[in-house]
């Protein structure tokens, strides 16, 4: 959710490079995309690909841009990583107290 919410934020068409430490979405966008899209959403043993709508939401919004998707590795080995981390954090302790996305940005 946090790659589509954040393509979705993007206002106007840009080239944007996603950085993530999930090494799933990385190949997920970067190496299975075309195939589980040409096999009709399933994955390698014929099964229903599982968050089938979140993917094609996911390819959607990425479409709409040039998008790049680079992996990190994760827990302190990156600068921009530990910032989203730290952001997160801060996201979901507000949430949790009650507050709004709308009351941290301001």
């Amino acid at each position: 959710m946090a790659a589509i919410n954040g393509l979705r934020a993007l206002t106007e068409m840009c080239s944007v490079t996603v950085i993530t430490d999930s090494q799933y979405l990385q190949q997920g966008m970067t190496v299975h995309l075309v195939r589980r899209r040409s096999s009709g959403w399933c994955n390698s043993r014929a099964e229903a690909l599982a968050n089938r709508d979140l993917w094609e939401l996911l390819a959607s919004v990425a479409g709409q841009h040039e998008t790049k998707w680079r992996w990190v590795r994760g827990h302190g080995s990156d600068r921009d990583q530990d910032r989203c981390d730290v952001l997160a954090k801060e996201a979901a302790r507000t949430v949790a107290e009650g507050g709004t996305a709308k009351e941290m940005a301001a």
